[in-house]
């Protein structure tokens, strides 16, 4: 997985994906290039967070339907972001707005289910 810092450059992250803060058939990390990102929410890990972020495809069909998942460590300039798991969205979901509740289940709203104008 790589890590980016607060300055945009990318790190190797010295840490390995986490599947199970994601969903088991989530294929792997998201390019960045094709990452169109929408609602978030983090909940606090140790000295950082783990952000949950809902990213769409674009209209060009690339990227992905899902709530991708990402541990944040650092603050400012020292900040670094690591890609660690994805919730892929079921059908014509497309996740709008993301939340964590207590037990760490994952809630998201449907912003425009298939078929609707």
């Amino acid at each position: 997985a790589n890590e980016i810092d607060g300055a945009g450059h990318r790190h190797r992250d010295l840490e390995r994906p986490e599947p199970a803060l994601g969903d088991p058939s989530c294929p792997g990390p998201i390019d960045p290039k094709a990452f169109f990102s929408h609602g978030l929410t983090s909940i606090p890990r140790g000295d950082g967070a783990i952000l949950y972020v809902a990213g769409h495809r674009s209209s060009a069909g690339e990227g992905r339907e899902a709530v991708e998942v990402f541990q944040l460590r650092g603050r400012g300039k020292d900040a670094r972001v690591s890609w660690k798991a994805c919730i892929p969205a079921d059908g014509g979901i497309q996740a709008n707005d993301v939340a964590v509740a207590p037990d760490t289940e994952v809630i998201v709203s449907n912003y425009q289910p298939s078929g609707s104008p």
